[in-house]
């Protein structure tokens, strides 16, 4: 079967009918082909384009779901036009582009596309995914900074905290789809490039809520002074002059070593209601507004992250922070610039305090889990900002000054 797209002509393999049970194989464009080839690699997931009735099954739609600084993530939806013939699809894609096959929609509605804007300095969704597998995932997967003297990292299984990170490939078609929904992202300089697919992380109404955190730095800072009375997040939170959210916690009450006090509890507390209190208050099922109810989702978060597998995973990432940048990013000039290992530890020590943690809730049964994400491996770009930002909190007093307020830290003084 043939057809029409734009002026190409397209070539469809007999091997079966979408409806049937086996691979769907759809022939690239020619000009796909070329794009595809000019990216340099064998095989890869790919975004396309088709207009045939045929293969409906297997269209999608996407639709905004968050935009950041640097990237815009999109949620996957089935094709609700069911008169359209007009759609994208992913395909898996082989031999430089010589076989593809299409790849059911159901396989793809879990999870969300994230595509770079496109702005100077920020990394592409290739070097992303190359910088995550390579620098970032090793220290979940292997005894690189071992936590704990009774367990591996095996079999305590951090990696199940981290999402796969499934690189795809968009055409010019797809981008500019994309585009007009959020029209920040620039056109690309080639015919091709990467995006990233993930998890949808989103709250599952009916079953699940789902919030975020940021961990940030778990360890107070190596270049706050030693009579600082505020960590490192909370002397940024304070410079910031905007109050105390109600959603706010100290990280070192999340990452306290010690015998968890009743005001660590007690903070960790009032921060899980306040999360979770927000996310039900879209819920129209009448149970789940309900005090009672909220409480034992409290309990079961707040036995997360005292005694969990939620405690397990931020002491891990404390340990990789203190471990890979012991001395401050302050010495990164009393050092020589050609220091490779100083400033790889450092990068990856700032990765791990930028990260967000994706904490999801099941309303009844199950247990609650975790997923890490944006751990983007920080570019060397970063480090004179991030200098400066460290100078001044230190320069202008935000670790000491005004005892009184912002007493929310783990190291503010109790009278």
């Amino acid at each position: 079967m043939s057809f029409t797209h734009g002026c190409q002509t397209l070539i469809f393999s007999p091997i079966t009918s979408v409806d049937a049970e086996g691979p769907v194989s759809i022939a690239l464009t020619q000009e796909e082909t070329e794009s595809f080839r000019s990216l340099d690699v064998p095989s890869a997931l790919c975004c396309i384009r088709r207009e045939t009735q045929d293969l409906r099954p297997f269209f999608v739609s996407f639709q905004s779901l968050n935009e950041g600084a640097a990237n815009a993530v999109f949620s996957i939806q089935p094709q609700q036009d069911i008169d359209n013939a007009n759609g994208f699809l992913f395909v898996a894609v082989k031999d430089s582009g010589e076989t593809a096959t299409a790849i059911p929609a159901k396989l793809v509605l879990d999870k969300v596309l994230r595509v770079s804007k496109g702005l100077p300095k920020s990394l592409r969704s290739e070097v992303i995914v190359d910088g995550f597998m390579a620098d970032v995932r090793p220290l979940f997967v292997s005894p690189r900074a071992s936590t704990t003297t009774s367990q591996t990292l095996e079999e305590i299984d951090l990696d199940q905290h981290l999402m796969a990170h499934l690189p795809v490939v968009l055409f010019n078609e797809g981008m500019s789809a994309l585009k007009s929904l959020v029209p920040a992202i620039r056109s690309p300089n080639s015919a091709a490039q990467f995006g990233i697919l993930l998890p949808n992380m989103s709250t599952d109404p009916g079953q699940n809520i789902t919030f975020e955190i940021k961990p940030k730095w778990l360890a107070q800072s190596p270049a706050a002074p030693p009579d600082a009375i505020r960590c490192r997040t909370c002397a940024l939170q304070f410079s910031r002059k905007k109050g105390t959210p109600s959603d706010y916690i100290c990280p070192l009450r999340l990452s306290n070593e010690g015998m968890s006090t009743i005001d660590d509890v007690a903070f960790i507390r009032r921060w899980a209601t306040s999360a979770l209190s927000r996310q039900l208050q879209s819920d129209s099922d009448a149970e789940l507004l309900q005090q009672s109810f909220l409480d034992k989702l409290v309990d079961r978060v707040v036995r997360y992250f005292t005694t969990g597998d939620g405690r397990t995973l931020l002491l891990h990432l404390k340990k990789l922070q203190t471990t890979l940048d012991s001395e401050g990013i302050l010495q990164r000039y009393a050092r020589p610039r050609d220091d490779f290992n100083f400033v790889y530890d450092l990068r990856l020590a700032m990765t791990l305090r930028d990260c967000s943690l994706f904490v999801v809730v099941p309303l009844r049964d199950g247990e609650v889990t975790s997923k890490l994400a944006d751990l983007d491996f920080k570019s060397a770009e970063k480090i004179d900002d991030w200098r400066d930002k460290e100078a001044a909190l230190v320069d202008e007093d935000w670790y000491t000054k005004n005892p009184k307020a912002h007493d929310v830290c783990l190291l503010a003084p109790t009278s």
